[in-house]
């Protein structure tokens, strides 16, 4: 969810996080209530209309989406130097399955 708000590089309301990410609009409350606890995102009424709330990356969280990135490349590269292109996405496509599910069971 940090990855999608900080490709956007604004702002999303959380029905498009949740679109984004393909998690239910009832665990992205769950998730971006934990975010803002930690400082990592705000949550604001938007100017254009005031019945949406637009989430932003913090400062922190910008630096903690940073050093997330730096140290996952670093990790990657040695954990899966030995994978070709297509096991690398077969093994991300099975992460996300096995990330999902461990966000419904937080939930």
């Amino acid at each position: 969810m940090v990855a999608a708000l900080a490709k956007d590089g604004g702002s999303l309301t959380p029905s498009q996080l949740a679109e984004l990410t393909n998690v239910a609009p009832s665990s992205m409350t769950h998730r971006l209530d934990k975010l803002a606890e930690r400082g990592f995102v705000d949550r604001t009424p938007d100017e254009e209309n005031r019945t949406r709330i637009l989430v932003r990356l913090t400062a922190d969280g910008w630096e903690f989406f940073s050093l997330a990135i730096r140290g996952s490349d670093v990790v990657e590269s040695d954990v899966l130097q030995d994978l070709d292109d297509d096991e690398r996405g077969e093994l991300a496509r099975l992460l996300e399955i096995v990330i999902a599910r461990l966000d419904d069971i937080e939930a």
